[in-house]
């Protein structure tokens, strides 16, 4: 799952930079859970960990470096208007579903010796505008 959440990741970092850069984002295709997590097999929890925390920190910094006028941009996913404010709030709701499942299924006991493992809500907060 924490490659699914990865994966993800990548995608809506790559998405913002294509609205910014063309407005028109070619047509990507579809993926599923399944098919994003497979990249995970034969890595450590750690090494997990440590890429989702250097593609999390890329997205926020790309995110926190946005005018508010680069926020509001709008481009086309697969023939539907996205914002680059859409895209931020999507990869934000989308690691906190996964985080929550994560949770609930696998941390019921241990949550505390997974904390430095996600971003706090504090860092996406610091965005004014989400």
């Amino acid at each position: 799952m924490v490659q699914h959440i990865i994966f993800y990741e990548i995608i809506f970092k790559d998405r913002i930079r294509l609205i910014l850069d063309k407005g028109a984002i070619p047509k990507i295709p579809s993926y599923t859970q399944a098919s994003t997590a497979s990249a995970a097999k034969g890595k450590s929890k750690e090494q997990l960990k440590n890429e989702f925390l250097k593609v999390r920190n890329e997205l926020f910094e790309l995110v926190s470096a946005l005018s508010e006028e680069e926020l509001g941009k709008v481009g086309s996913i697969d023939g539907f208007k996205a914002s680059v404010q859409a895209m931020i709030a999507c990869a934000s709701g989308h690691q906190k579903h996964h985080f929550n499942v994560i949770r609930q299924r696998y941390l019921k006991n241990s949550i505390s010796r997974y904390k430095s493992f996600h971003t706090t809500e504090k860092q996406w907060s610091k965005r004014k505008t989400l």
